[in-house]
């Protein structure tokens, strides 16, 4: 029996409008650079990448960079200066920031809402554990999701990340009645989902939307939201 499932956010319940280079491009675009959506795109991958394996395991990256404004502006520079713009306008990245943190940014999948409901009929209590700046709430908010969840989780409100145990032990303080074997974990990243909540005492279960994870058998997957109904 499951009591109750926690969810990871991005590229589990909503993804950005616009591929996150094209939005780069897009809004470069306002202030006379031009580089191309797909330039973007495997530039801002290589710098996340990189900025990311400088963050200490566990610890909150946002905390650690100097806060999320901070964190972004660092993100959004690096990106640029990797595509050789190595001076950008007055304000551009808090700009920027501002605009990818607005709630218009973000779009459900299809299937979240119905998949939510559906677990909620059910009697199952539902809450989300992300790698996510102050701003998650909002988010969940303007696309009314945040009255689903509870409890809702940003690492930067708690200063330690996934794979960290701490978050997930965290967010099990709003359930201390639920075992631990009534419990699941969605997400899409087979290491900070995953094998965060595996070491947190958590069954996982990795959601493949984009199917970029074929090869990994030992892991139980699911293409979409959906399924998940046929796995509980």
């Amino acid at each position: 029996m499951i009591s109750l499932i926690l969810f990871d956010v991005g590229w589990t319940l909503l993804k950005p409008r616009l591929k996150i280079g094209q939005f780069y491009s897009e809004f470069a675009i306002r202030y006379g650079i031009e580089v191309s959506g797909e330039d973007c795109q495997q530039a801002y991958l290589k710098i996340w990448k990189e900025v990311d394996s400088e963050t200490p395991y566990g610890i909150d990256r946002f905390s650690y960079w100097g806060g999320a404004r901070n964190f972004w502006t660092i993100i959004v520079s690096k990106t640029f200066s990797e595509l050789g713009v190595d001076s950008l306008p007055e304000g551009f990245a808090e700009k920027l920031d501002d605009s990818f943190g607005n709630p218009d940014a973000w779009i459900l999948y299809p299937d979240t809402i119905s998949t939510l409901e559906n677990l909620l009929a059910r009697g199952i209590k539902l809450g989300i554990v992300s790698n996510w700046d102050s701003r998650l709430k909002s988010i969940l908010r303007g696309n009314k999701l945040l009255d689903y969840f509870n409890p809702v989780i940003a690492s930067a409100s708690v200063g330690v990340e996934k794979p960290s145990i701490k978050i997930f032990e965290i967010a099990l303080k709003d359930h201390p009645s639920i075992p631990k074997e009534e419990i699941l974990y969605i997400g899409d990243d087979p290491l900070k989902d995953i094998n965060g909540c595996k070491e947190a005492g958590i069954k996982p279960i990795l959601i493949d939307r984009r199917g970029i994870h074929n090869k990994l058998q030992e892991i139980e997957r699911i293409g979409s939201l959906s399924e998940l109904l046929t796995k509980i």
